[in-house]
């Protein structure tokens, strides 16, 4: 039996169609629908990925009042600053790294085999690059960042580094805001309890 063309076109366009709605509903499932990064699911399963093959340092990066921003502007302008804040660490990540909004006003990045040093770095431009001014109508809403950075721990654990990292940003947070505070064993655990 032989299958006339215009079935065929229907066919293989209804597969085309189904393949390529596949491929957009995963999409949309692994990112977050106001900043475009990774949602926090798929920053996490790309940064374990990312873990089983290299070392790497985690970091948090926090807005700095950003409840203080949503309450005197609003929502709208509170995503605003998201949006900018996702642009500025998409900016700074290089091409290896995992990057994502893990919920609210935190990001996570995975720097993958960067050293301390360049961690460092990237992390200090993340702070500058988040210091921002938006004009909004009449008024100017001021946007800072604070970053924490870790190691990953030799067990690989990324919950494990996310938890050291995330205090270091509390401590970035004690220490003044818009800055970059590397986990340190002790130090950054003291200070976070003291906070």
């Amino acid at each position: 039996m032989m299958i006339s063309l215009p079935f065929s076109c229907f066919a293989l366009a209804a597969i085309w169609y189904l393949s390529n709605l596949r491929k957009n509903l995963a999409h949309l499932a692994a990112t977050d629908l106001l900043t475009g990064l990774n949602n926090r699911r798929a920053f996490m399963a790309a940064a374990e990925k990312a873990t089983a093959q290299k070392r790497g340092v985690l970091m948090m990066i926090d807005l700095d009042h950003f409840k203080k921003i949503n309450d005197s502007y609003g929502h709208a302008v509170g995503d605003e600053c998201l949006q900018v804040i996702a642009d500025v660490l998409r900016e700074q990540v290089r091409a290896t790294d995992v990057v994502g909004r893990l919920v609210g006003e935190e990001f996570g990045i995975f720097l993958t085999d960067a050293p301390i040093d360049e961690a460092r770095e990237i992390g200090e431009r993340i702070c500058a690059g988040a210091e921002l001014s938006l004009a909004n109508t009449d008024r100017v809403v001021n946007i800072t960042a604070s970053v924490g950075a870790a190691e990953m721990p030799e067990d690989d654990d990324l919950e494990s580094a996310l938890t050291l990292a995330d205090m270091a940003m509390y401590q970035a947070k004690a220490a003044g805001r818009a800055r970059v505070v590397f986990w340190e064993k002790g130090v950054t655990a003291r200070a976070c309890a003291e906070a």
